[in-house]
Formats: C-alpha cells, sequence, structure tokens
C-alpha cells in the first residue's frame, strides 16, 4: 500500500514532541487506531513547526491557508497504554506541482510523524524496570494551500505571498490524482467484482462540521472503516479481530452539514490481509464527481501482537 519515504528537510522543519492519546484511540488489545494519529500530526508537525514559521504568520491573515488534501497513516507496533505519553518525530516540507504544460498549478505542504510509546497495556501492573520503546504508527498528511474564504475563482494559490515578494517553494512532486486511489493494490486480488453501493448512506449534521464551514476531514476516517467492516462481514468474514493498519483518504471537494452522501465500496485480499476502496459521493455518482476517495486494509488482532 502507498506511504511516502520521510522527507530529507533541515533541522528547523523537523520537532519532536510528546502527546496523549485519548482513552478512545487504543484498542483492547493495545494497539493505537488511526483515529489518535491526527491529533499528533496537528500538535508537532503543525503547531510546533509550520504555524511557527514567518511564511505562516505572513501568509495566513491573507487568507492562505493550507487544506488537507490527502492523509494517509499505518499502525505498526504495540501494545501500547493510553496512560503513557506517545512520543513523536515530525517533520513538514514545502513543495509544488505542476501541470502537463510545466504550470505551477499547487503549492503544498507536506506532514510527517513516527510515532513511538513505551510497551504495556492500560491495565497491566506498572513495570519499576527500563521500558521498551516500540513504533506504534506513522502519518502522512499532504495539504494544498487555498484561499477558502475568497470568492470562487480567486481561491487557487500558485506562489505563497511573503512581504518580500512571491515565493514558489520547491522541491517539485509528483500529485497522485485522488481517483487514483481506487485502484487495485500492488499484488492484491479484487473479493467484488465491482463497487457496490452500500445499503445505508450516511447524513451529515453540524457535529459533523468544523470551523471552515463543512464536514471536518477527519469524520471521513471512521465513515469508510465502518462502512468496510460491514462490507467484508456481508462476504462472510469474521471481522472480531479486525483492525485498520493502512487507511489512504484523497479528498476531492467537501462535504457540508445537512447532506446526504452514500457509499461504493469494492473488497480485495492482499497477501494475509483484507482490503476495501470506497468512494463518497452524492447519488448517482462516478467515481471521478466523488467528493473524497479511501483504499484501507485490515490485519486480524493475533498478528498485532509481540
Amino acid at each position: 500500500m502507498w506511504f511516502p519515504e520521510f522527507p530529507d528537510v533541515l533541522s528547523w522543519q523537523r520537532a519532536k514532541g510528546s502527546v496523549y492519546m485519548r482513552y478512545e484511540d487504543v484498542t483492547q488489545d493495545g494497539a493505537l487506531k488511526i483515529g489518535g494519529m491526527p491529533h499528533a500530526v496537528g500538535l508537532v508537525c503543525l503547531g510546533k513547526l509550520w504555524f511557527r514559521t514567518r511564511m505562516s504568520v505572513e501568509t495566513r491573515p491573507q487568507g492562505v491557508i493550507p487544506i488537507l488534501s490527502r492523509i494517509a497513516m499505518e499502525t505498526t507496533g504495540g501494545p501500547m497504554s493510553v496512560r503513557n505519553p506517545v512520543e513523536v518525530e515530525g517533520a513538514f516540507q514545502l513543495a509544488h506541482t505542476r501541470d502537463a504544460s510545466r504550470a505551477v498549478n499547487r503549492i503544498i505542504l507536506n506532514a510527517y510523524a513516527e510515532l513511538f510509546a513505551a510497551r504495556g497495556l492500560t491495565y497491566a501492573p506498572e513495570s519499576t524496570g527500563p521500558q521498551t520503546r516500540v513504533h506504534v504508527g506513522r502519518a502522512y498528511a499532504e495539504h494544498v494551500f487555498t484561499r477558502p474564504s475568497a470568492p470562487r475563482g480567486e481561491r487557487k494559490v500558485l506562489a505563497l505571498p511573503l512581504t518580500d515578494g512571491s515565493a514558489v517553494p520547491g522541491p517539485e512532486l509528483p500529485f497522485r490524482e485522488p481517483v487514483s486511489t481506487l485502484a487495485l493494490p500492488q499484488h492484491a486480488i479484487w473479493l467484488d467484482s465491482r463497487l457496490t453501493l452500500a445499503p445505508s448512506p450516511i447524513t451529515f449534521g453540524l457535529a459533523h462540521t468544523d470551523a471552515n464551514m463543512h464536514v471536518n476531514t477527519l469524520v471521513y476516517p471512521q465513515i469508510f472503516e465502518d462502512a468496510a467492516l460491514n462490507r467484508l462481514m456481508d462476504l462472510g468474514q469474521d471481522t472480531r479481530a479486525l483492525l485498520v493498519d493502512h487507511i489512504d483518504i484523497a479528498f476531492r471537494k467537501p462535504c457540508f452539514s445537512g447532506q446526504r452522501m452514500y457509499l461504493w465500496l469494492r473488497a480485495f485480499t492482499l497477501r494475509a490481509k483484507t482490503g476495501v476502496v470506497a468512494y463518497l459521493g452524492l447519488k448517482d455518482s462516478a467515481p471521478e464527481d466523488a467528493h473524497c476517495m479511501c483504499a484501507l486494509t485490515f490485519r486480524n488482532g493475533e498478528l498485532r501482537a509481540g
């Protein structure tokens, strides 16, 4: 499954920090869930790094904001206790993409986080000896700079407006089109012959929104995981020990409070794992018109021990 390499960036683009997870971010067998990882990215990669840069200080008052366009997360080792902090090694990278004619078409901010924790369980007796540090997850968040409050047609940002002139940060990076997320992963085999409409639509209310005036992007991972579990159970799989260990979500356009959205899913196998690709859109939406797309894999809880 796709996941970008941690970038080779300068020391001022790197930081370490400790964050506590919520009780609900750790499973019954001590695995960190994907839902807890964006919290670490936000506090370390953005809070301790990007928001403190001169570029952020100068562009934010002009309405130029990095908006999440893709997020990829993986759970790895464990188990861990929710009582201990997660140590985060984070970084950010500024870059741009170009279109087929070689013109700049996006300014992007990528955030990366590696997550570590002391090995243990929430209700295990406290250890008095040295604690083993284990890698429990990693996360990548791609943001595209835009002016979300500007009139339609004036929102695209092709350079960062700084006091000493507009800047197009390097390096140039390839851009993964959102619809590519629905492709069969390498070495995988389809379980479904086609994308299948989920039986229950998703209705959004105010509780799903944030200050950007649309459904918060971190609402979607749980929606996709729940729908994928339902699909696999419909296919006769035992879901009791399944946990998402990799998820990749691409965002095309936002959803809003009061909208009803529909999900299409297609299951696959990948070696010892099962997975699903899915997209969310309006009724009768084609994949290329979807609001967001997802690819995820599960593995059994028994495989997480050790």
